[in-house]
């Protein structure tokens, strides 16, 4: 079970990362458009990582009290 959960886990955060990806894209491509200034997309990638920071801890978090509670049983 310890094994099932530490591998759900590392799905999380891959996942995670990938909508890291995936808006990181999404705002160079709004720089390149001229939508948005290269400082602002600076700010955007420093924000959008301290959210992808904030939910990958959470995640291990999760899986840390998830893990003391299986080694309980």
């Amino acid at each position: 079970m310890v094994k099932q959960v530490n591998a759900r886990s590392e799905q999380a955060c891959v996942a995670i990362r990938n909508v890291r990806r995936d808006s990181i894209e999404h705002v160079k491509g709004l720089e390149k458009k001229k939508e948005i200034t290269e400082d602002q997309v600076k700010s955007e990638e420093g924000h959008i990582q301290k959210l992808t920071d904030k939910y990958i801890a959470e995640v291990h978090e999760h899986q840390k009290k998830k893990d003391a509670e299986l080694m309980e049983v």
